[in-house]
């Protein structure tokens, strides 16, 4: 059975560990292509720390990810899963997404 964040491409069935499990990096990017613009706004709630705003700064001024804010939320999603490691849970996305109120906006995008 899948998890009601299905829309945002976050299988969470696993034989081992379901929601508690790691997010792949296709799973991340399709979440980045998903959040889009909504990256800052995510990246401020992400747990378990949030990004603060000149972590957000930093990203948004990379001269590689100028005005993609697909790319500016990989570099976001994929910051997080570095510096947080076997804390950066499905769990923590999906919840970010309930809390954002992305879910709705994720499944509706395509």
């Amino acid at each position: 059975e899948a998890h009601a964040q299905e829309g945002v491409s976050l299988p969470t069935t696993s034989p081992t560990q379901g929601i508690y499990r790691l997010p792949t990096h296709e799973e991340l990017s399709k979440l980045a292509y998903r959040i889009g613009s909504h990256w800052k706004s995510f990246a401020l709630i992400i747990e378990p720390k949030p990004f603060n705003k000149a972590e957000i700064n930093e990203i948004e001024k990379m001269a590689s990810l100028a005005g993609d804010p697909e790319e500016q939320a990989l570099e976001m999603l994929t910051r997080w899963q570095t510096r947080h490691t076997s804390q950066a849970t499905v769990e923590c996305l999906c919840q970010a997404l309930r809390r954002e109120g992305l879910r709705e906006q994720a499944v509706n995008t395509k």
